[in-house]
């Protein structure tokens, strides 16, 4: 895993601010939201620890690769990965079924 990931994930899953090339996680009483070139991926929400991602349309092998590191990172996470196949989205759950991914719509992961 690349050292800028895991820094924004550190920070998303521990409540501090981080900005750092085109990533940005940002804390407030709601929770935090993590950013890559200024889209809103992944949002934690502070009162439930729901985790909810979203690619804000950006169908790109960088959105994968941090939307996938979210996934396999997340407490109780209920999927295991993201992945493409003839130019469409996918997540696979932990059970091995395979659903579309949608585009530039929150999808929640725990």
């Amino acid at each position: 895993m690349k050292k800028i990931i895991s820094e924004s994930l550190h920070a998303f899953y521990h409540g501090k601010d981080f900005k750092k090339s085109n990533m940005q996680v940002e804390i407030n009483e709601g929770g935090a939201s993590m950013y890559q070139h200024g889209n809103l991926i992944a949002v934690k929400h502070a009162n439930t620890g729901r985790i909810d991602i979203s690619n804000a349309g950006w169908t790109s092998s960088t959105s994968k690769e941090r939307l996938n590191a979210i996934i396999t990172s997340a407490p109780g996470a209920r999927f295991q990965r993201l992945f493409q196949k003839d130019f469409e989205w996918f997540i696979e759950r932990k059970n091995g079924e395979i659903i579309p991914f949608p585009s530039d719509q929150f999808f929640t992961i725990n």
